[in-house]
């Protein structure tokens, strides 16, 4: 029993707003798409058709592929319909799409504020200052970690 290598993943145009997807939608397979994809331009609230019924294979790496051109698509257009898609290959695009798909941004929350009296209240109250003052070893206030003993960093 001789297997034949499936063709690598191609997209065609069949019509102004219908794409076919066919032959081998893998790692090995997906490799010439980037210079399609760079030519793919999408009118702006057209409806797409994108027939499946043409992928031989399918795996993970397909499938993000896929996800990736239906967000694009339905990003620049008004619809965008997926046709014909074997099951198994709709089970991973489903999952896929389920796992990368846009989340809501969640509000980032603020550390508490400093209480009165502390030192970081009193820094954050102090007016900015552009100007930098000359240090020398004489104006070394208390508070340095060189004034302190610490040993200089080498």
């Amino acid at each position: 029993m001789t297997l034949t290598p499936a063709a690598p993943a191609a997209i065609f145009r069949t019509t102004p707003q219908e794409l076919a997807l066919s032959g081998s939608w893998t790692a090995r397979g997906i490799g010439q798409l980037v210079t399609e994809f760079d030519a793919l331009s999408a009118p702006s609230g057209t409806s797409w058709v994108i027939d499946a019924s043409g992928i031989e294979a399918f795996d993970t790496a397909g499938a993000w592929v896929v996800q990736k051109l239906l967000h694009r698509l339905r990003d620049d257009s008004a619809n965008v319909e997926l046709r014909q898609l074997r099951p198994e290959f709709a089970r991973l695009l489903d999952v896929l799409g389920r796992e990368v798909a846009p989340r809501p941004l969640r509000a980032r929350r603020l550390p508490p504020a400093p209480h009165p009296g502390s030192p970081a209240w009193a820094a954050a109250r102090l007016p900015p200052s552009n100007k930098v003052a000359p240090c020398s070893p004489s104006s070394a206030n208390a508070r340095s970690p060189l004034a302190a003993g610490w040993p200089a960093r080498r």
